[in-house]
């Protein structure tokens, strides 16, 4: 039996090789991209995948790289990257590496992170700070809306090619 001139078996064979190449190969490049929420309270809410929570003193240790993004979403934690890599998988062209809204004295330190939109968003926030990451990503290190926001240490370098390569930008804030 032919289809198009061609064997129905043939046919069957190719559509089974492209399911093999989907799944394979191409399903599982947006699997391995998640968000992680830390948030206060037992393993740091989504800290248990990527990495330690030490409770008496809020702080999520990453234990490897990470590919997705982290949305820190209580107030007064550490994020200790330990040198490790955040791989942001940024699908949209708006995902942020590590984004910190309406939180205060939030910490992130020691980070690696490359690609997103911005490296470290800090929103509304009070009292946070960014220590020592190096980011490569279109914004480097995003403060808006906040007060008492401390950034040192930073190394920051714009994505080749990216059409707004800027490293920290504050707007709207009140003493930084």
């Amino acid at each position: 039996m032919t289809f198009g001139g061609k064997p129905i078996v043939l046919l069957s064979r190719i559509a089974l090789m492209a399911s093999l190449v989907l799944a394979i190969f191409i399903i599982p490049h947006f699997a391995l991209a998640d968000t992680y929420y830390i948030v206060a309270g037992p393993n740091g809410g989504g800290c248990a995948p990527i990495g330690t929570w030490d409770d008496s003193t809020a702080t999520s240790t990453l234990t490897s790289d990470v590919v997705g993004d982290i949305q820190i979403t209580s107030p007064s934690i550490t994020l200790d990257g330990n040198g490790h890599v955040l791989s942001v998988d940024d699908q949209t062209g708006f995902t942020d590496g590590v984004s910190v809204n309406q939180q205060f004295g939030v910490t992130i330190k020691n980070l690696s992170i490359h690609g997103g939109h911005t490296g470290i968003l800090f929103d509304t926030v009070q009292g946070g700070s960014a220590i020592n990451n190096s980011i490569n990503s279109n914004f480097g290190i995003d403060v808006f809306s906040s007060s008492g926001v401390t950034v040192e240490g930073n190394h920051i370098e714009g994505t080749a090619g990216a059409p707004n390569d800027t490293g920290i930008v504050a707007s709207f804030n009140s003493a930084l």
